[in-house]
């Protein structure tokens, strides 16, 4: 390279400078997750399949840590999800352990995850985002998604909680695997599709200490796994006095025997 160095060639006078190398661990796309920005509470998540929905990412991402928000991105005109998204978390270790999934298949793909750096507010742009809404409405919803739950709120908290929105058929936190520990999400079903709004209308109400997220929940189609509106209705059935009302719905929900009511009838060992 030196040879070359200040030297001319045909005509011209020649330059030579060693290129520098870039460091390893900060390259860009799914070379690697990128420098972790300070206090990061954010990751970008790409390779998306288009199968993939916002639950999908709190139930994925919450043995990271407490998800705090969803948002996938999805084409402005069509409306068709763009295999993108961005989760946000509690704790700035959450997104340690986010980046850490990356290449691991959701719904048939292999997602990327990488560290997303804060972005200065643009003032009106995030409309409809994370917190900001409960989402549309689907046609004769009769569930919704809770999200942000303290980790001291239990199915009981809930039933109590979004009891005064209506009829509820089923509560169901989930928990993680492996240790049991509530992960900070719930589904909640109601008899009637009005429950739904006036849940959603509680979004950013205090529970135990925290400001839940509450959004209408889509419909799936049927796994046989159990996740369906018959497979969340567990119910505690420890009677703390919560009502006879909230007894009967749980115990409808989760297929429990009901008191029977009215007037005894003997018959004859000899009737025929």
């Amino acid at each position: 390279m030196e040879t070359w160095n200040e030297k001319e060639y045909e005509g011209r006078w020649l330059v030579v400078n060693e290129a520098e190398s870039k460091p390893k661990g900060a390259g860009k796309g799914k070379g690697g997750p990128g420098e972790k920005p300070d206090g990061c509470l954010s990751v970008f998540v790409g390779s998306l399949s288009p199968n993939v929905e916002e639950d999908d990412l709190w139930e994925f991402f919450g043995e990271a840590g407490t998800v705090a928000r969803v948002k996938v991105l999805t084409d402005r005109d069509t409306g068709a999800p763009r295999g993108i998204a961005f989760v946000d978390f509690e704790e700035t270790e959450s997104t340690d352990k986010a980046v850490a999934l990356s290449g691991t298949a959701l719904k048939g793909k292999d997602i990327f995850v990488k560290f997303n750096a804060p972005r200065e507010e643009k003032g009106g742009k995030s409309k409809g985002k994370g917190k900001s809404g409960p989402g549309e409405k689907p046609d004769g919803c009769l569930s919704v998604f809770v999200g942000s739950l303290s980790p001291n709120v239990e199915e009981d908290d809930l039933w109590e909680f979004f009891g005064e929105c209506g009829t509820l058929s089923s509560v169901k936190v989930l928990t993680d695997r492996e240790t049991g520990a509530p992960r900070g999400i719930a589904f909640v079903d109601f008899e009637e599709t009005g429950g739904t709004d006036k849940a959603c209308a509680l979004s950013g109400t205090n529970l135990k200490g925290k400001d839940v997220f509450v959004k209408y929940n889509a419909p799936r189609e049927p796994k046989g796994d159990g996740k369906g509106k018959d497979g969340k209705g567990k119910g505690k059935g420890k009677g703390k006095g919560k009502g006879k009302a909230m007894s009967d719905a749980k115990a409808k929900s989760t297929g429990g025997l009901l008191e029977f009511k009215g007037a005894a009838k003997t018959f004859d060992e000899d009737s025929d």
